[in-house]
């Protein structure tokens, strides 16, 4: 089964590389449902996966990062980061009504991964907006998605990078050039400060088992980018948006019905 798993993490960096946004979604999963780890830990660990195989993708692509716009977002974003790992996961109660706190995760999980295979299937070509991205009205929406989406990902421990790359696009005024490499920068910082952030105490297998885990996911990766010279990534990202749908089926299936 610990096989299979690391399989399955060198597949999630593989398709981190070469799909770009989306694959860390799949961490969760992997860490719950094939090495049983709590899925509160397994928040953890993947912020440090996400982080480090974000990292990666920052530096090979840091000259079109676009460092002097960025801030208005990220800083948001991290705060929601640190608020989630640091105030809210802690004084969580065990239960939320009639389901328990994992249950309540795992549905948050369900939405995010439909909202990104959605996204991801559709695969709509984000247009640069003739507006003006300097009103006040339109930093406030900025300011809020940064929150919420660190808010998600400091809950999730996933990037959140196919629902960062259209804000940075459309309310922004980022290209595609620089919204891809940018929002990579933003899922580094907001994973690593989550992490960093957290409460838990690791032992020393703990951080045996981490290493494993980052090395297979950044090893995917590396080769993910290498491929993507050679592959049509624009049909590797539906195909690979319709497994993310199938696969939260498939755990709302055993969670909720079966």
């Amino acid at each position: 089964m610990e096989f299979l798993g690391y399989l399955s993490l060198l597949f999630m960096g593989l398709t981190l590389g070469l799909v770009g946004a989306g694959g860390s979604i799949l961490t969760i999963p992997i860490l719950v449902y094939i090495f049983k780890i709590p899925i509160i830990i397994a928040t953890t660990y993947s912020l440090l996966i996400v982080g480090v195989s974000a990292f990666i993708g920052t530096v090979r692509y840091r000259s079109s990062i676009l460092f002097s716009k960025v801030a208005l977002f990220a800083l948001p974003s991290i705060i929601g980061v640190f608020s989630a790992r640091f105030y809210i996961l802690p004084n969580l109660p065990r239960s939320l009504g009639i389901i328990t706190l994992d249950q309540a995760m795992i549905l948050l999980l369900l939405t995010f991964m439909i909202s990104s295979s959605y996204l991801m299937i559709r695969d709509n070509r984000l247009q640069l907006p003739n507006t003006k991205h300097s009103s006040f009205l339109n930093q406030t929406k900025i300011i809020l998605l940064g929150f919420c989406l660190g808010l998600v990902m400091g809950l999730l421990g996933a990037g959140g990078g196919f629902l960062i790359i259209p804000t940075l696009i459309l309310l922004m005024g980022f290209s595609m050039q620089g919204a891809v490499p940018t929002s990579l920068f933003i899922i580094t910082l907001n994973s690593l400060i989550g992490f960093l952030s957290d409460k838990h105490n690791f032992l020393a297998q703990d951080w045996i088992n981490i290493f494993w885990y980052v090395s297979l996911a950044v090893l995917g990766m590396l080769i993910g980018i290498k491929l993507g010279t050679y592959i049509n990534a624009s049909q590797l990202k539906k195909g690979f948006g319709w497994f993310i749908c199938i696969t939260a089926i498939t755990i709302a299936l055993r969670e909720f019905i079966i």
